[in-house]
C-alpha cells in the first residue's frame, strides 16, 4: 500500500548502482544471442537478394517494362534488408562492446535491437491491415464475380 504522507521527492535520494556487473555466464549468453542475430541477419540479406533477383528477372521476362513490378519488389526487398541491417548492427556492436568493455557500444547495440523490434511491430501491423483489407475487398467483390456476363467464345 502506498504511503500518501511522504513527500513526492522522498525516493529520489536512493542511490542506484551505475555499474552493471557482467558475469561470465551473462556475457556467454549474450555472445550466443549475437551469433543467432548474425545468422538471421544473413538469412534476411539472402532473402533480400533473392527478391531483388526475382524482381529483375520478372521485369526482363515481361514484354513491356512494367513499373508496377518494380514498385512491388523494391519495398518488399527494403522490408527484408532494413531488419537484417539492424540485426547485423546489434550483433556486431554487442560483440565489440564485450571485447572492448565499452558501455557506449553496448548501449548502441541495444538501441539497434530496440529499433529492430519496433520495425518488426510496424511491419507486422502493416501486414495484418493489408491482409484484412484484401480479405474485405475480396468478400465485397465476390458476389459481383458471379453476375459477370459470359465471354463470347470464338
Amino acid at each position: 500500500m502506498e504511503n500518501f504522507d511522504e513527500p513526492l521527492d522522498a525516493r529520489q535520494n536512493i542511490q542506484s548502482p551505475t555499474e552493471l556487473e557482467l558475469t561470465e555466464g551473462l556475457v556467454r549468453h549474450w555472445l550466443s544471442i549475437s551469433s543467432w542475430a548474425m545468422f538471421f541477419s544473413i538469412l534476411l540479406f539472402l532473402a533480400c537478394a533473392i527478391v531483388l533477383i526475382w524482381g529483375y528477372l520478372t521485369l526482363k521476362v515481361t514484354p513491356t517494362d512494367e513499373l508496377g513490378v518494380v514498385l512491388f519488389y523494391l519495398p518488399f526487398a527494403a522490408a527484408l534488408f532494413v531488419p537484417g541491417l539492424l540485426l547485423w548492427l546489434f550483433q556486431s556492436k554487442l560483440k565489440k562492446a564485450f571485447y572492448e568493455e565499452s558501455p557506449e557500444l553496448l548501449e548502441n547495440s541495444f538501441r539497434a535491437f530496440r529499433h529492430f523490434y519496433l520495425l518488426a511491430a510496424i511491419l507486422s501491423i502493416t501486414g495484418i491491415v493489408l491482409y484484412i483489407g484484401i480479405l474485405v475487398t475480396a468478400l465485397l467483390t465476390a458476389p459481383a464475380a458471379g453476375t459477370m456476363p459470359e465471354q463470347p467464345s470464338y
